[in-house]
């Protein structure tokens, strides 16, 4: 539910999709919520000032 609910309120705010991926650590189901495809540098640079505006300062950027 938390999950969904910042899925949520980023689509509203992100200019990118934003969708949830379930995991597993330690047998235990984690839930990370997902922007992107960050196409640039730019782009990511974007998205991040936009989560850390909305107090999500913990983030993680990653390029494939």
């Amino acid at each position: 539910a938390n999950a969904e609910r910042l899925r949520d309120r980023l689509n509203g705010t992100v200019e990118r999709a934003v969708d949830i991926a379930q995991a597993t650590v330690d047998g235990t189901p984690i839930y990370r919520v997902r922007v992107g495809p960050l196409v640039s540098v730019d782009v990511a640079d974007r998205v991040v000032e936009a989560l850390v505006h909305l107090g999500l300062h913990e983030h993680t950027v990653v390029f494939d």
